[in-house]
């Protein structure tokens, strides 16, 4: 059986494009981000590609944080492997493995 984990999608280069996040437990309830720090990493094909990156904590009591990947992070098209770190005062935690997938831009043509 396929494991399924969540999928982000963003696009090769999109510099300055946030993400957004929700922590839940498995059964949807948030997490209360209050005092924690949130770090994500993120890997593609055994580089790492988003290297323990702080996140903002946009509603600590909601679980709500983000993070804007720099061009240089997400610059080949592909899945990318993230993981959240969650680290409050001696407690570290991990949120479920997702993925990041950096997808190549849509250019209409002329």
């Amino acid at each position: 059986m396929a494991e399924y984990r969540p999928v982000v999608i963003t696009y090769v280069g999109a510099n300055g494009r946030v993400l957004l996040f929700a922590a839940t437990d498995t059964d949807g309830v948030a997490y209360d981000l209050t005092g924690a720090t949130v770090t994500i990493t993120a890997n593609y094909e055994g580089a790492t590609k988003i290297n323990n990156r702080a996140a903002t904590v946009t509603d600590a009591a909601g679980g709500l944080f983000n993070i804007t990947p720099t061009a240089a992070e997400i610059d080949v098209p592909g899945k990318y492997n993230a993981q959240v770190k969650l680290v409050e005062a001696t407690l570290i935690d991990y949120l479920e493995p997702f993925i990041i997938e950096v997808r190549d831009p849509v250019i209409p043509a002329v």
